[in-house]
């Protein structure tokens, strides 16, 4: 779809950053059922290593948005599973390609226990929707400048995870988290869409996210055992990162994923990243 560009004298403008999980899914239909104002527009990243349901239901979505004439815009970047195996900490036939680093969880032959630098969400997520905003909706040139808060971009962020709200850095833009607003927690989502016989997403985030929880890498074994046995064979793959004297994990135990019992809490902490780490642009 063309993004419909506007000018600098034109008003604010209202993005829905779309996770197409339980939050954005809720929050977009809030709109159409006039239970919140609408979106000017609505914008998935696209990864190209997400659940199958969730591509299932960003087509609902992208359908429902034109129910409404709502501009429903679909970011695609190198697919970051094969971004990371091409990059040269794997691959040492190619010393040129560049990979945003995903959390992965790492262990030095000392025993100690790190974690890689997240690069991911900024390069994957943040900027390429950054840029399709300024240039594609605003209609800017690349570094022209623009009015403050000229976007009020949406975040499906509820109470049950507040930490990850932050300040936009950038003046032309201001985060907004209408959930947040409303005092609606992820439970509060659910029972919204049983009200509304809306089906329940599931979770949005990559296949071989290091963030994931036992809980979710459990479900992912007896509900989707092909992602499963893909995140399994992308955990083998990282092991032994070119230049480094560390292995690399998907998984925080720090143990290849196959092997993991996901129902012992011994090998997964309390805290969990998503609460503290990311900033609302997936898993929503």
């Amino acid at each position: 779809m063309t993004a419909k560009k506007r000018t600098h004298a034109s008003p604010h403008v209202h993005v829905l950053a779309m996770g197409a999980g339980v939050q954005t899914t809720t929050l977009f239909m809030m709109g159409l059922y006039g239970n919140y104002r609408k979106p000017d527009a609505v914008i998935f990243a696209d990864l190209g290593w997400e659940p199958p349901a969730v591509y299932r239901n960003v087509a609902w979505l992208k359908h429902q948005a034109h129910l409404h004439d709502i501009p429903f815009y679909t970011i695609k970047t190198t697919p970051i599973r094969q971004a990371a195996l091409d990059s040269p900490l794997f691959n040492p036939a190619d010393k040129s390609a560049r990979w945003a680093s995903m959390p992965l969880f790492s262990l030095n032959s000392h025993g100690e226990r790190g974690m890689l630098r997240r690069q991911c969400t900024t390069d994957y997520k943040i900027r390429p929707i950054d840029t399709f905003i300024r240039q594609e909706i605003l209609g800017l040139a690349k570094h022209a400048k623009c009015p403050a808060r000229s976007v009020y971009l949406w975040f499906g962020i509820t109470t049950d995870e507040h930490k990850r709200a932050r300040i936009a850095i950038e003046p032309w833009k201001m985060n907004t988290y209408p959930l947040l607003e409303l005092q609606m927690s992820r439970h509060d989502c659910q029972v919204w869409l049983d009200q509304h016989n809306i089906h329940h997403p599931a979770k949005s985030s990559c296949t071989g996210c290091p963030y994931r929880t036992n809980v979710e890498w459990a479900w992912m074994l007896k509900h989707n055992p092909t992602a499963f046995a893909e995140a399994c064979a992308f955990d083998e793959a990282i092991r032994h990162p070119r230049g480094l004297n560390t292995k690399l994990f998907l998984h925080q135990s720090r143990v290849p994923l196959d092997t993991v019992d996901f129902s012992d809490p011994g090998n997964e902490t309390s805290n969990t990243p998503w609460q503290t780490e990311c900033l609302g642009y997936c898993g929503t």
